[in-house]
């Protein structure tokens, strides 16, 4: 058996820690394997891995290169606790087994466990907890083939190129469009500077938010405002709310 593999950025959860201790790989490793077993399964990409379901700890065995013999526990409808497991003398002593207990997963060699939990060279089975059920057990033999490993740690490492979309490949509509945008995006700019400035002007101060815009005297009391609006119409908005400053300003005169 071998300790279990903590590394920066490693997965800390029980499956991943099982995984480093069997098969000899780091928790990252094996976080980026059961990731892309489930990715595999769903088809969809998944970022994270807690919970493993029995049948991805077997995928990940083949892929691997490892042999998993599954034997179940149950008597009678009844689990053993680790004591009574770890007492019998029918159970295996030698090799390494991948315990299933209750909502957990330890591996046992001969009178000694590891997990994701205890130190990394593991502890005798006899000081872990004794009450658990052990649900199911697999013998593990073989040895680790990286050969599929690498290939899924490289892929996973490697970063999707980024591709651009080239202005020369726009359609007419979208380069309208674009076009549009940018004339809409300038005018916008400069209706919003002369009510600024108009205001500035007048010892006021022009504001905007997500409800609209406002120009305020030098107390603070809104003098005219415009409501919410959409891009297309902030330039309209910022035109109608000069005249009507204007026309405030004028009064006031």
């Amino acid at each position: 058996m071998n300790n279990v593999n903590h590394v920066t950025g490693g997965n800390t959860f029980c499956g991943p820690g099982a995984l480093s201790a069997l098969a000899g790989i780091s928790t990252l490793d094996a976080d980026v394997l059961l990731k892309h077993i489930r990715s595999e399964a769903s088809g969809k990409k998944v970022t994270k891995i807690k919970g493993v379901h029995l049948t991805e700890m077997e995928t990940a065995f083949q892929l691997l290169g490892l042999k998993a013999v599954k034997i179940s526990t149950a008597k009678k409808g009844k689990y053993p606790t680790v004591k009574t497991w770890r007492t019998d003398k029918t159970r295996p002593m030698k090799g390494r087994l991948l315990l299933y207990v209750t909502g957990h997963y330890i591996s046992v060699e001969g009178n000694h466990m590891w997990d994701n939990n205890v130190k990394p060279e593991g502890i005798p089975l006899a000081d872990w907890k004794q009450r658990t059920q052990v649900r199911a057990y697999w013998k593990v033999s073989g040895r680790t083939n990286r050969k599929e490993l690498n290939k899924i740690v490289k892929a996973a490492n490697t970063p999707k190129p980024v591709v651009k979309k080239d202005t020369k490949d726009l359609t007419a509509d979208e380069d309208a469009k674009r076009i549009r945008r940018n004339e809409m995006v300038n005018a916008n700019r400069a209706a919003k500077k002369q009510a600024e400035r108009f205001a500035k002007a007048n010892g006021w101060t022009a504001g905007h938010d997500k409800d609209g815009c406002w120009v305020n005297d030098e107390k603070g009391n809104l003098i005219v405002g415009k409501d919410r609006y959409t891009f297309d119409q902030s330039c309209e908005m910022w035109d109608a709310l000069y005249v009507c400053a204007a026309a405030v300003a004028d009064k006031a005169a």
